[in-house]
């Protein structure tokens, strides 16, 4: 059931989002400025022309489903979600590569600064605020070396503060990201996919334990999100805006019945391409990924004595079938095949995954299988279930 006009509106005055490409796009630099830094690894995004506005409503109800524990997004019993570092990378058109963000903060803004700011006439106090770097970014000369070192410093610092990692207080900027605009070429070579990766768990883990009834400030780049979940639920994506690329841009704001979220199932989920997951289903959770490792040359280095000792009492043939299949996706089509015909009930399928494969790939398996039963033969597969004990 769709929500109604008063929930819909709490939740909205419930979050207020700091980051969003409105931002970038009420800047209005010139050609000429957006152009001094057309070698820099965020050019396309400071050419973005999409001024879409993210949705609190949306950025809320994930921030319900959040999992701090295990980083995911549990959308309802049997499916939950998570995204990675890559994926951030890509909907920016950046890459997932370099140091951390972690450069010692500095202590005090720098002098050039407030003097631009002075002599500019942005402020006469030289005081530095959100406004003061919008103004002074749009007043700025760039007709010698300095002025346009100075201009792509200050446009940097913007960046950070304002889109990529935002300042909790979106008034007040933070003095120390400073430090990380005294070396340009240091600050291209940081992996800011990862950055702002961390940076959405973290913002999606103070909004999960948000005091009720006070308006909470998303600091996260809110639309960075939303782009990586509408590449991978295609059920949600609205429609495509005339700007197809960085994809951070490539969808319009056309609202959505985001209560859709609660029946998503995890067929209707694209995987991750990268890590070949970050869909769960049923009974599937794990918070770690599998990097790739076949989970089967896994089970082979394991003793014959402790396998034996925690394998399910099924065939041999079954046994066998199991060991010597070498794709995932085999394997969770042989377990369907042997449920649906009654060869194998719920646990002992359930039992089977948990005995001979590792907890990355398990997940994977049942995803498969649950996206491969009959609406039957899923009802079954629950009232069947019963967790083994060790």
């Amino acid at each position: 059931m769709a929500m109604s006009t008063k929930d819909t509106e709490e939740i909205r005055q419930s979050v207020k989002l700091g980051a969003g490409l409105a931002t970038l796009c009420k800047l209005k630099l010139s050609p000429e400025k957006k152009n001094l830094m057309v070698n820099s690894v965020f050019y396309d995004v400071i050419n973005i022309q999409n001024n879409k506005e993210s949705s609190s409503i949306f950025i809320k109800l994930f921030g319900d489903f959040y999992d701090p524990t295990n980083r995911r997004f549990v959308l309802n019993n049997n499916t939950s979600f998570s995204f990675c570092a890559k994926e951030v990378a890509d909907v920016l058109g950046i890459e997932n590569t370099g140091p951390d963000f972690n450069a010692p903060a500095a202590k005090k803004v720098p002098q050039f600064v407030k003097d631009l700011v002075i002599g500019y006439g942005v402020d006469s106090s030289g005081k530095i605020s959100t406004t003061t770097i919008k103004e002074l970014l749009k007043k700025m000369n760039v007709d010698d070396e300095e002025s346009r070192l100075n201009f792509k410093k200050v446009l940097c610092y913007f960046l950070i503060e304002m889109f990529l990692i935002p300042s909790p207080d979106p008034k007040k900027p933070r003095t120390g990201s400073w430090s990380m605009v005294e070396d340009l070429d240091v600050y291209e070579k940081v992996n800011w996919a990862k950055a702002i990766y961390e940076d959405l768990h973290e913002s999606f883990n103070k909004l999960k334990t948000a005091t009720v009834g006070k308006q909470h400030n998303f600091k996260a780049c809110a639309p960075v999100f939303e782009a990586v979940v509408f590449e991978r639920i295609p059920s949600l994506k609205p429609n495509l805006s005339s700007y197809p690329y960085p994809p951070i841009q490539k969808y319009d704001a056309k609202r959505k019945d985001w209560e859709l979220l609660k029946s998503i199932k995890a067929d209707e989920i694209t995987p991750c391409s990268y890590c070949g997951d970050g869909v769960e289903g049923l009974f599937g959770f794990r918070g770690g990924r599998s990097g790739g490792k076949n989970p089967v040359k896994r089970l082979r280095g394991r003793s014959s004595t402790s396998s034996g000792e925690r394998r399910l009492k099924c065939s041999e043939n079954f046994e066998e079938l199991v060991i010597g299949m070498e794709e995932r996706e085999n394997i969770s089509k042989q377990l369907t095949r042997l449920f649906d015909t009654d060869q194998l009930s719920a646990r002992q399928v359930n039992d089977t995954i948990n005995n001979f494969f590792p907890e990355t790939g398990q997940m994977m398996v049942r995803a498969r299988m649950w996206s491969k039963m009959s609406e039957a033969k899923q009802v079954a597969f629950i009232k069947d279930f019963s967790p083994s004990t060790n």
